[in-house]
């Protein structure tokens, strides 16, 4: 499948280049703004460049500390209670050792 893409992205740089982005766009049935970012993206001697690129998000600053996520884990194995009971129990816990926690 990758390479497939691979070559795929190679035949729409070299058609944009000789034809043009808008007849590119029509001929590979994909938007002129996908045919600019294939052609800016590409670097001759870079092979590597017309490859995808990762979507996947670098930085979750909402994530749950890995700790309140193994002790929800465990409470949800231990009980098979659901989340929202889960957080209220942990809320509750934390109220009565005297802690805040959200």
């Amino acid at each position: 499948m990758r390479a497939e893409r691979y070559i795929l992205h190679q035949k729409l740089i070299e058609y944009a280049r000789e034809h043009g982005i808008k007849a590119a766009g029509r001929s590979f049935r994909c938007s002129r703004n996908t045919v600019r970012k294939w052609v800016r993206r590409y670097q001759p001697k870079k092979p590597s460049s017309i490859n995808e690129r990762s979507r996947r998000q670098h930085h979750s600053p909402n994530k749950t500390p890995l700790s309140k996520e193994r002790e929800a884990v465990a409470i949800r194995e231990a009980t098979g209670f659901g989340a929202e009971r889960i957080r209220d129990d942990i809320r509750y816990l934390a109220f009565l050792n005297g802690k805040i926690s959200e």
